[in-house]
Order: structure tokens, then C-alpha cells, then sequence
């Protein structure tokens, strides 16, 4: 599904006072000379942008072994409609060292019975600059455990839904993250409130990947709108959310995951 942009513009204008005319014209491009002498000695203002856009989702359905209603016998397994899977619209800010993410979505929820038209927030976040390659961010957004469940939105899956692995990740929690870009690694590291919100435990997230070659693989599934030259990213992950912990075994809510993706013209592998 192609992504339509509203806005995102950044203006610049400039003008001369001065028109034809002997030394009355000088004397305008004089002090001209001087406005912009003085603008430069100043320093360049700040600059910032603001952007929207967003997508819609459907899908026509039709199976004889899913069960539509989950409030009726599991022999009553017939499917036949249409599905909302996104009506997303997003906000972006900048502002120098300084941004802003807001997503919302009013589509249901699946199968389960949630009504069109309910806004929900799904990531709210600002981001700030630490130091140079190194940015921080806080609010509400997704672990960065795999690339394809926190990195790749709905409108950018090659299918019409996510791995089970991506599924299980895609949530969002409130938190704060670290992430940082040096040459060809990058590093992501979260802490959240995790599945019991805002109780004792805490979600923590850590993330490495390199671009083993090329440019690396984007936030898109698949091969559209690739360069044709070959790209590998190679990533690994950890996560341990302390909250889902139900046994008294510190270690049974962790879990490890590694991933990669080639690109190879109109070839892709995830």
C-alpha cells in the first residue's frame, strides 16, 4: 500500500530591496550586504519541520476453519467480511536536537469484536539528541527485539500479517531507550514497564545489528524500492520481561532471538 505525505516543508526565502537606479541602488545593495553580514554573524537560526501521513488497510476474508465469533461453540467456525486491519495516521516534529512521533489508529482489533472509529494511541514519543551518533527517546513504543517487529509498520509487510515471532514482540509498552549508530553497527537498549505496567518488575531490551554489506535493509519487507545493489543485515537480540515471570525461574521470561535479511535486486530473504 503506497503511503501518501501531507506535509513536511521547510521554507527559506530571500529578497533585495534594490532596483534600478544609479546610487540609489548601491546604497540598497549596501545594506543588503550588511542585513546579511550581521544574519551571518549571528548563526544560522533554528530550523525545524513537521510531517503527516498515514494508511489504510482492508481485507476481504473468507475461511471455513476460523471461528468469527468467540462467543459461540467452536463448531460455529465460519468466516465471510471484511476486516479494517489500519486507518493510521502519523505526526512527525523536529526541532534541532529535539523530535516528536505520535501514531494513531482507529481500526478494530481483528476478530474480537472492537468497533471501527475507536482512536487508539499506539506509540507517543519524544527523542533528544545525547551526543554525536547517540539519541535517546521516551514515551510509549515497541521493544527493539527483531527488525521486523518494531522497525517494519504494517503498511511495509510483504504479507498481509507478521510472523508469529513478529507478533509476539509488536506491542507497545511506556518506557525510555538508548540507541546509537557507529559506521556500519548499530545498538538499541529499552527499559519498560513490561505486562504488569506499572508494578515492581520491568521490561528490559537490548539489540546489536550490523550491515554485514551494503547500505543495510530499511523498515520495508521484501525488495521494493531497493537500490539493486546487495545488502545483509545480520541482528541479534535479548529481552526479559520480569512481570511475565509466573514460576519463581528468573530466567522464564527471557528469550533470545536472531535475524537477518539479504537483498539482491528484486530478491529479498528474511
Amino acid at each position: 500500500m503506497n503511503k501518501f505525505v501531507i506535509g513536511a516543508l521547510a521554507i527559506t526565502s530571500a529578497g533585495s530591496l534594490a532596483y534600478a537606479g544609479g546610487d540609489e541602488t548601491r546604497a540598497w545593495s549596501t545594506l543588503d550586504r550588511d542585513i546579511l553580514s550581521l544574519t551571518q554573524t549571528q548563526g544560522a537560526p533554528a530550523t525545524g519541520a513537521f510531517g503527516v501521513n498515514g494508511f489504510v488497510r482492508a481485507r476481504g476474508v473468507r475461511s471455513s476453519d476460523v471461528d468469527a465469533d468467540q462467543n459461540t461453540p467452536a463448531t460455529n467456525e465460519d468466516l465471510s467480511g471484511f476486516l479494517l486491519d489500519n486507518a493510521r495516521v502519523e505526526f512527525n516534529a523536529s526541532q534541532g536536537d529535539y523530535g516528536a512521533v505520535i501514531r494513531l489508529d482507529a481500526a478494530n482489533s481483528g476478530l474480537s469484536g472492537a468497533s471501527d472509529g475507536t482512536l487508539t494511541l499506539l506509540d507517543g514519543y519524544g527523542t533528544f539528541k545525547i551526543a554525536e551518533g547517540i539519541s535517546g527517546q521516551a514515551g510509549r513504543f515497541r521493544a527493539p527485539f527483531l527488525w521486523s517487529s518494531f522497525l517494519v509498520e504494517e503498511n511495509n509487510l510483504v504479507l498481509l500479517d507478521r510472523t508469529f515471532n513478529s507478533q509476539n514482540f509488536q506491542g507497545r509498552q511506556d518506557g525510555v531507550q538508548l540507541s546509537g549508530v557507529y559506521d556500519h553497527l548499530g545498538w538499541w537498549a529499552a527499559l519498560q514497564n513490561g505486562v504488569d505496567k506499572m508494578e515492581g518488575d520491568i521490561s528490559w531490551t537490548v539489540r546489536v545489528a550490523v550491515n554485514a554489506l551494503g547500505t543495510g535493509v530499511g523498515k520495508q519487507e521484501g525488495a521494493y524500492g531497493a537500490s539493486g545493489d546487495t545488502s545483509i543485515m545480520l541482528g541479534a537480540g535479548y529481552t526479559d520481561d520480569e512481570g511475565a515471570d509466573q514460576t519463581g525461574n528468573v530466567n522464564s521470561g527471557g528469550a533470545f532471538g536472531i535475524d537477518g535479511s539479504l537483498i539482491q535486486g528484486g530478491l529479498s530473504v528474511h
